[in-house]
């Protein structure tokens, strides 16, 4: 029985070994990896900076509507105030829940 197992084994050796042999494996040049991490980063800035307008655009739309909507009625206005409150109470407190239950060293 050992003497199976050693021949299955030298059998799996002789074709890892032609495998190794018959696959041809070329080094990529280093100018392709400088070139890769340049794209992306490339993309990574392009990101951002799509996040930075439509920040600013959602921004302006809110306060737009705020303003709008505080001259245009004040209970409106205080509801909308109170439903923001509402949406960003669970966020805070999810927040403050998940930084007391980080280890600190």
């Amino acid at each position: 029985m050992h003497n199976d197992e050693d021949k299955t084994i030298d059998k799996i050796k002789e074709s890892l070994d032609f495998l190794d042999s018959s696959v041809k494996v070329e080094r990529p040049d280093l100018m392709k990896f400088v070139d890769l991490v340049n794209r992306t980063e490339e993309k990574k800035e392009g990101g951002k900076n799509r996040q930075f307008i439509i920040f600013v655009l959602t921004a302006v739309f809110i306060i737009t509507t705020e303003t709008y909507s505080f001259y245009r009625s004040f209970a409106f206005f205080a509801a909308v105030q109170a439903a923001a409150l509402i949406c960003v109470l669970p966020a805070i407190i999810f927040w403050v829940r998940s930084k007391n239950r980080q280890v600190t060293h």
